[in-house]
């Protein structure tokens, strides 16, 4: 009874496999590859607008104090 068990437990696992390598998320064609890469680019645009922000708060932050120093003079 076992043998019949892990048998079918092989069959099952066996079909099964063609059916869950060909699931895909979207239905635009492109792989997990073509998602990571996009993530990767998404992840380094990013993390380069953080700096840039912080420096343009700091650009106005200056700016605006300088207006405000000059105006209590």
């Amino acid at each position: 009874m076992s043998r019949v068990c892990a048998m079918a437990i092989i069959m099952v696992l066996l079909n099964s496999s063609a059916g869950l390598a060909a699931f895909n998320l979207k239905a635009d064609g492109a792989g997990v590859l073509a998602w990571t890469f996009v993530g990767f680019i998404a992840l380094f645009v990013i993390s380069h607008l953080i700096p840039a922000l912080i420096q343009c708060i700091d650009m106005f932050r200056c700016v605006f104090h300088q207006r405000a120093q000059s105006k209590n003079r």
